[in-house]
């Protein structure tokens, strides 16, 4: 029996934890839409623990033949990871070189002694989002907090838009992958952009 439980042991150690959980468009389980043909999804497990630089890739999974959300994922994470760093989930879902849906909040994953973690990823369309950038500076600009109209734009042009609607100056790129320290700045605005320099996340003061 002894030896039995070491060979469990050592093959869990061995395999690793596994992961899985839904990705959700909005976060709601209840949203069935259809996602168009030839699609695909990258799911990366990353150690996100170091401020300020970018996030070391752990583990990732690619899922084809999409059909619609909830999409369900899995994979193996390692059993020796430390509950003391912290570890993100992020998702990119493309059509050839259309980027169609992201996470655009951090998804954190809680590391356990167990042998399974399940953990949901909220996504957001960026095409229902996406406006022409040269669209004329309106009145309602002033005050504005966020820009889901520039998710998908180029990061260089995303950064002149935002200047020019809120007349911050302190606007400026930062690589998706990249742990951010956490404090509030109100003339601040960092725009994530992936390696292509596409916005991927929803540019906002902070």
């Amino acid at each position: 029996m002894l030896r039995l439980l070491i060979f469990i042991c050592i093959l869990q150690y061995s395999i690793g934890t596994i992961l899985r959980g839904r990705i959700l468009l909005d976060g709601d389980a209840t949203k069935t839409v259809s996602i168009p043909a030839g699609s695909s999804c990258a799911v990366h497990f990353e150690d996100t623990s170091i401020p300020d630089m970018p996030a070391k890739d752990i583990n990732a999974t690619e899922l084809s033949n999409l059909i619609g959300f909830p999409i369900n994922y899995e994979m193996t994470i390692p059993n020796n990871l430390q509950p003391i760093f912290l570890y993100s989930l992020s998702v990119r879902i493309t059509n050839g070189n259309t980027l169609l849906y992201i996470n655009t909040v951090r998804v954190i994953v809680p590391i356990t002694n167990g042998s399974l973690i399940t953990v949901d990823i909220p996504v957001t369309n960026v095409q229902q989002n996406s406006q022409n950038v040269s669209k004329p500076v309106s009145s309602e600009d002033n005050g504005k907090y966020s820009w889901p109209e520039m998710l998908g734009k180029d990061g260089t042009l995303a950064v002149q838009y935002i200047k020019m609607k809120s007349n911050l100056t302190n606007v400026f790129t930062v690589p998706e992958n990249s742990f951010i320290t956490m404090d509030y700045r109100t003339d601040r605005v960092r725009v994530f952009v992936d390696n292509n320099n596409i916005v991927t996340k929803v540019p906002r003061v902070g």
